[in-house]
């Protein structure tokens, strides 16, 4: 998936999203009747080029072991990077928010980040964390 956005901030995001060839996360299902099915999830990545006003101010390849240092190597090894997306109301004129989700397949298990991009392209990550709402 190739998205280029630009926002009224002056921010301009240019984002190439795509499976990673031969890098996956396989899962094997055993069935009642003694049958067993090997699944294969591949693994994601984001290529990000930001400007700002016209100029390059940050190029990076976002995948999982850009967030190695917020999980344990058990989630990393079986979980995959579900989605990219722009938060377009977090944004402002002197931060991009961009919105990262990573699920281990067939399961609740899921981590979410905040991307936030400053105006001179240095990048802070932030997990989110997501709490239940009761009504």
């Amino acid at each position: 998936i190739v998205t280029d956005t630009i926002l009224s901030n002056g921010f301009q995001i240019k984002m190439q999203y795509h499976s990673i060839e031969n890098h996956s996360v396989s899962e094997i299902i055993k069935t009642d009747n003694e049958t067993t099915t090997k699944i294969h999830y591949k693994n994601f990545e984001a290529k990000l080029h930001i400007l700002k006003n016209g100029i390059t101010i940050n190029q990076s390849l976002i995948d999982k072991t850009f967030f190695n240092d917020f999980a344990d190597d058990s989630f990393w090894k079986k979980a995959i990077m579900q989605y990219v997306w722009i938060d377009y109301e977090a944004s402002s004129t002197k931060e991009l928010h961009l919105n990262i989700s990573f699920n281990i397949p067939n399961t609740e298990t899921f981590k979410d980040f905040i991307l936030v991009i400053n105006e001179r392209g240095a990048i802070q990550i932030k997990e989110k964390n997501q709490l239940a709402n009761f009504i």
